[in-house]
């Protein structure tokens, strides 16, 4: 817990490196939902409504439409994705998730949680990335649990230095939470998850 207490107060200075606490938690990629290439929203009727959107329209005017509807009631849009996204491509699951953050709070949680079992990886990346955005999420604590089960300081005030314990093979409940197995060139893969982490 030294560790992450250090690194959220400020962060920590050794003999090579500085360690500051980072806005974006993961992989620096936005939390905003993909765009569909080749389809663009119309104007037709399912565009004035974004639950008619949502419901008739093509690919890009439900996307537009979910957007849309989250802005103006964040419980709807919400309630139309824990309904589910089977069947479709995950470049829409997605993009669909990626919409939760316009308003993202504490009641996106579950929805979020449930696409981490998505079977694509962009998927997960999508939800992951956005649980890392809710203060107090599970998945924050799940990432905070694991950090302290690699990284240890140790040594007086003053004087820390880190023990590092890498992890490798990558457990399977790591990778469910968007921790990306495919290592690098040149990067082990312990290395490789504990900058995920």
């Amino acid at each position: 817990m030294r560790f992450i207490e250090a690194i959220l107060n400020g962060g920590l200075r050794g003999r090579d490196a500085e360690i500051r606490p980072r806005t974006r938690p993961r992989h620096d990629r936005p939390a905003v939902a993909p765009q569909i290439e080749g389809e663009g929203p119309s104007d037709g009727p399912a565009a004035a409504d974004p639950a008619e959107a949502w419901e008739r329209g093509g690919t890009a005017e439900r996307i537009d439409g979910l957007r849309r509807l989250r802005a103006t009631d964040p419980a709807a849009a919400r309630a139309l994705l824990a309904a589910g996204l089977g069947g479709e491509r995950a470049e829409m699951r997605a993009a669909c998730y990626g919409a939760l953050a316009v308003g993202l709070g504490s009641d996106d949680e579950a929805v979020l949680e449930r696409a981490l079992d998505d079977r694509v990886a962009s998927v997960r990346a999508m939800a992951a990335d956005l649980l890392a955005a809710l203060p107090g999420s599970a998945w924050s604590a799940r990432m905070a649990r694991r950090a302290e089960q690699m990284v240890h300081v140790v040594g007086p005030p003053g004087h820390d230095r880190f023990d590092i314990r890498l992890v490798a093979p990558l457990p399977v409940r790591w990778e469910r939470d968007g921790i990306d197995p495919s290592t690098p060139a040149r990067t082990s893969l312990g290395v490789h998850v504990l900058v995920q982490v």
